[in-house]
């Protein structure tokens, strides 16, 4: 066989193959993977759209409370028997910042004028040291802060006023945090010079480690002076739920192989606020 009835051949069963593709019906559905899950836990959200490739992601609406990362599209297309399926999913990673229900409205998916919705899901969040039968809410503020402790109400101009800074973090994995970043008008900072301190301390019931840092700071001016919230990034992992989907089919890639290994992100933290008269 020479090269171009090699060509005609895989041009017509391509051709076969995309039409067989295009005469699939078009399903559109939405799931999560773990649910309920621990705050301080994420989860994925998965848009699977069986019968067509030809979709782009969809951009979830904002949902209070929860933060959404999107991962990525896994594709697939398989043949049996003649038979071609073909079908394309998003994936999202959900993180809560508080414990509670959360809505995952039903999405809308628009292919060749037709509509397709998926249904409301409702993604549960729980505090596994706490009674959930109290329904107090959890906040991901309530496990990971920074506080800000001034030494004293009152200064005179240059006189030095101790600052403390203390961090907390219970339940979560840092992996690295940074200096507190001093930002006030009227003050000159004494650089971090000291090893800051480490420990653990309960409060309220729940048990935090935390990270003590200690400075002092001059005020250079007379007045009620503002010293405003310090700012600190903080590297935590988040533990994702363990996955390993290898698709099945003649085309597909390997995107869930590795799906999920724990995330790892970075969260800005703000202090409290403070005044000193001068």
């Amino acid at each position: 066989m020479n090269i171009r009835n090699i060509v005609l051949a895989f041009s017509l069963v391509l051709g076969v193959f995309c039409s067989l593709s295009l005469a699939q019906d078009i399903s559109f559905t939405s799931s999560v993977g773990q649910n309920p899950i621990v705050m301080g836990e994420s989860t994925q959200l998965r848009l699977s759209i069986e019968g067509t490739q030809d979709v782009a992601p969809l951009k979830l609406p904002a949902i209070d409370g929860l933060e959404v990362q999107y991962i990525g599209p896994s594709r697939q297309v398989s043949m049996v028997n003649g038979d071609v399926s073909s079908s394309i999913a998003f994936t999202y990673m959900l993180f809560p910042r508080r414990t509670g229900d959360f809505v995952i409205p039903g999405l809308s998916l628009t292919y060749q004028g037709q509509q397709y919705t998926t249904d409301p899901i409702t993604l549960k969040v729980v505090d596994n040291a706490a009674d959930s039968s109290s329904g107090q809410t959890l906040r991901l503020e309530d496990r990971i802060y920074l506080d800000m402790e001034v030494g004293a109400n009152e200064a005179f101009v240059n006189q030095g006023v101790p600052v403390k800074f203390m961090f907390y973090a219970s339940g979560i994995n840092v992996r690295q945090i940074s200096l507190p970043e001093f930002d006030s008008q009227g003050f000159i900072f004494k650089e971090f010079t000291q090893k800051p301190q480490q420990g653990q301390i309960v409060k309220d019931g729940i048990r935090f480690n935390v990270v003590e840092f200690n400075t002092t700071i001059y005020p250079t001016r007379e007045g009620e002076l503002a010293i405003n919230p310090v700012r600190m990034d903080v590297s935590v992992e988040m533990p994702a739920e363990q996955r390993n989907r290898r698709a099945q089919g003649l085309f597909s890639d390997a995107f869930f192989d590795h799906f999920f290994s724990n995330q790892v992100r970075t969260l800005s933290l703000k202090s409290n606020g403070a005044a000193l008269a001068v």
